[in-house]
């Protein structure tokens, strides 16, 4: 049997264990149909041709309760995702194109849309489903009462207790579609935080079950665990060979630390969350940490360190931090917010120095150059000075407007000009002065490569258009 075969077969062993409940399960309205004649109008639904469609879909309005049941085990075969997605976008909702990627925009609605559509016009029907034991089942009749808010305020507790981890991740589409309704401010903001603090219930009970906190410090002490450290609230832990994975909350953070810590292992990852987004347990999380810090190696001291003095601890240690790494290093920053936090004057100069040697600029210093007045010079010279990274340009500028200074900087800036050597070299062709040119042939000779290639330029230097020779013939230049 191939694969396709195979599959039709299983959908249709489900159909046939789906079937519809009998008439003491079924809600209070019966109406007459073969059960047959349902499941064939439930195959006809998802049918490309619309005629078809249309027939399946009236013999199910007849059919009433027991064509209800029968949509909704036939949605129970589908893909979670895909199956709440269509349902939703039955009723109104507009995902996005995150939510719609790998979903087939030209298939038919199919079961659970019709399904909802039909829950939608009975209320009774949603009463029914809203305590349905499948988790399922009772989604989509939540979800068919958005256009009933008290109701659908009332029914989320109960709808939602005991519903499995899967559907629970699938109520934040829930909560998109309420903000789209745009309901009354009031109502709607009750809706939300009822579908949210469920959800955390449901997810957090799901952890409970999982974890096992014992079993997370051996982990640790055997090497077998480590810590996920991304930019998220959440922690998780990775474990063993297989790299399963649990997330944890930040009091069991603390709490895996602490009896980590009791038995000569210190985790210290498992806490940085708490402090980059300022949890409200951070103070216990803190004074574990100081006491620690000692036996912690010196860059995890020092990450730790930087993370509490910025979250508005005190800490013995002292921020040191690197004079030469980039402003725009995210670590960095961290690194000198703290420094300048314990008052160090170091950090104070460092910050000075990046609000004032602000990129995106430097093209522009050397124009500085053309302007021959004093203050220019003054602050090229101040540049040059406080900014490593634009000393080449500010040197252009100072050699095009004679300044003395320029001697002393023609070095530094030879040795490094990166992209204001175009600037450097034509203030010199330009501008340069004797004492200029006397110390670039003294550097040349020392074999600096920028002063070799800029005295070869002004070797081969063109003279000026007034002393060049005329062309043959005295004709004029082309």
């Amino acid at each position: 049997m191939n694969a396709r075969n195979l599959s039709i077969a299983c959908a249709l062993a489900g159909l046939a264990l789906a079937a519809p409940l009998p008439a003491d399960g079924d809600p209070p309205r019966q109406e007459a149909s073969g059960a047959d004649d349902i499941w064939q109008a439930v195959l006809d639904v998802t049918r490309p041709d619309q005629a078809s469609r249309a027939r399946a879909e009236e013999h199910l309005k007849q059919a009433g309760p027991a064509g209800v049941r029968a949509l909704l085990r036939a949605a129970s075969l589908g893909c979670l995702r895909n199956v709440i997605l269509s349902a939703l976008t039955e009723l109104g909702y507009e995902p996005t194109k995150h939510e719609t990627f790998g979903v087939r925009p030209t298939r038919p609605p199919g079961a659970a849309a019709m399904a909802v559509r039909l829950l939608k016009r009975d209320a009774e029907l949603q009463d029914a489903y809203l305590a349905s034991p499948n988790p399922l089942e009772r989604y989509l009749a939540l979800a068919s009462l958005i256009d009933d808010p008290a109701r659908l305020d009332a029914a989320i507790y109960p709808a939602a207790a005991g519903m499995d981890r899967q559907t629970s991740l699938q109520l934040d589409k829930l909560s998109s579609f309420v903000r789209q309704r745009g309901l009354e401010p009031g109502i709607e903001d009750a809706i939300l935080v009822k579908l949210k603090a469920v959800q955390r219930e449901i997810q957090q009970a799901d952890v409970d079950e999982q974890l096992d906190i014992g079993d997370l410090v051996a982990g640790f002490v055997r090497g077998h665990c480590q810590v996920d450290v991304c930019d998220s609230r959440s922690i998780r832990i990775y474990r063993g060979r297989n790299r399963s994975s649990v997330s944890i909350s930040h009091p069991e953070a603390i709490e895996i630390y602490r009896r980590a810590s009791e038995r000569g292992v210190r985790p210290a990852l498992l806490l940085w969350p708490l402090f980059k987004f300022k949890s409200k347990h951070m103070k216990p999380a803190a004074e574990l940490l100081i006491r620690d810090l000692p036996k912690l190696d010196e860059k995890m001291r020092k990450r730790m360190a930087t993370l509490m003095v910025n979250a508005g601890f005190e800490v013995p240690v002292e921020i040191e931090i690197d004079r030469k790494a980039p402003g725009w290093s995210g670590v960095e920053k961290e690194r000198r917010e703290a420094a300048i936090r314990q008052g160090s004057q170091q950090a104070r100069e460092a910050i000075e120095a990046i609000v004032f040697c602000r990129s995106g600029a430097d093209g522009w210093i050397p124009l500085l150059g053309y302007s021959g007045e004093a203050r220019s010079a003054e602050l090229a010279a101040e540049l040059a000075e406080r900014c490593p990274l634009a000393r080449a340009y500010a040197a252009a500028a100072l050699v095009r407007l004679q300044d003395p200074r320029a001697l002393g900087l023609l070095e530094p800036a030879l040795k490094r000009p990166g992209a204001a050597r175009f600037h450097l070299e034509r203030a010199v062709l330009e501008r340069g002065t004797p004492e200029l040119r006397a110390e670039l042939a003294r550097l040349a000779a020392g074999r600096l490569a920028g002063a070799v290639r800029l005295q070869a330029i002004l070797s081969k230097r063109r003279p000026a258009s007034k002393d060049r020779a005329p062309l043959k013939g005295g004709g004029a230049r082309r």
